[in-house]
């Protein structure tokens, strides 16, 4: 079923507003704001989950653990540009690839734990067939990572099993033990999982997982969010900007593209363009009108933007817990 054929009604717009608030919010409580039975309720929740338009789901901070963070713009030729993402995919530490309308192919970025060497996101993908050419880039800094905006891989249909296997390396050096994994996992899968289910499920009372969720928040690897397809709001075209800036002015460009809902991810690198945006419009003129803006402000002496074709792959359990 497309998603574009199913926009959300005023009403489903309502019930996420509100689990945008509060994800762990009680379906009856959540019934009561918005004015349906429960029943009612989970008849409109089910239908959008199992169209992927939106699950409540668990966020790690992308650096947790002292994890490093790489976006890299890469060249196909010789062989499909969706053969090589679909390698790519393979790798444990891509959480993003898409595809590029520009002078590269794909985008993808990956975050690699703190024990592995740096040099390790170039030999994750020199050795694809058909790579001919790559730009890495550390992430600095990020400055904006809007969660609410994103576009579901078939990982998030992964098993429980599976994805507690994936976060041993993904948090390895936070100090968590197997329970602590097998929780994260089970937000992951389901961010609403009851508290009273999970007590059942490990033998645990309900307070020992509440403490240890608590704990889990403090070590800023377990946090609930809402994630929203943009397709269903109405926003279909992606672009990344790679924007030169003078140094000084850096903190006031951050703050002029920050005052927009198009950036949707902000961050500092250390390549030639020191700033690389996303932007998330409703259309090619609307990203056309962004792109202006950008070049507008003062300090930025170039903007290369890049137009996405495809999400090929995405992890959607990342975000930003601030301070």
């Amino acid at each position: 079923m497309n998603k574009e054929r199913n926009l959300l009604s005023e009403l489903d717009l309502r019930i996420l507003a509100r689990l945008k608030d509060e994800p762990a919010i009680s379906n009856m409580m959540l019934a009561q704001d918005v004015g349906l039975t429960r029943s009612q309720l989970l008849s409109r929740l089910n239908r959008i989950e199992s169209l992927d338009i939106a699950h409540v789901v668990a966020l790690t901070d992308i650096g947790a653990g002292g994890a490093n963070l790489f976006y890299v713009y890469v060249a196909v030729g010789q062989r499909q540009v969706d053969e090589v993402a679909a390698e790519i995919a393979k790798s444990p530490y891509s959480t993003t690839i898409a595809g590029l309308l520009g002078s590269d192919d794909l985008l993808v970025a990956l975050r690699l734990p703190a024990h592995h060497a740096a040099a390790s996101a170039v030999d994750i993908l020199r050795n694809i067939d058909g790579v001919t050419s790559l730009r890495t880039l550390q992430v600095l800094r990020y400055y904006t990572m809007k969660n609410e905006h994103m576009r579901f891989s078939t990982s998030a249909h992964e098993s429980l099993e599976a994805r507690t296997a994936r976060l041993v390396d993904e948090l390895a050096g936070i100090q968590i033990d197997d329970l602590d994994y097998a929780l994260i996992a089970e937000f992951q899968i389901n961010g609403r999982v009851p508290v009273r289910e999970l007590s059942q499920r490990y033998g645990l009372t309900q307070g020992a997982i509440r403490y240890r969720l608590k704990n889990l928040h403090a070590k800023k690897v377990l946090r609930l969010g809402l994630v929203i397809d943009p397709v269903a709001l109405g926003l279909r075209c992606w672009a990344a900007f790679e924007i030169d800036v003078v140094p000084s002015a850096v903190d006031s460009v951050v703050a002029d593209l920050d005052r927009n809902s198009w950036n949707v991810l902000l961050m500092l690198s250390n390549g030639a363009s020191m700033l690389q945006c996303v932007a998330l419009t409703t259309d090619i003129e609307a990203m056309r009108e962004a792109l202006r803006y950008v070049r507008s402000l003062e300090g930025v002496n170039r903007v290369e933007p890049q137009l996405f074709s495809r999400i090929y792959y995405n992890e959607p359990h990342w975000g930003l817990f601030g301070d």
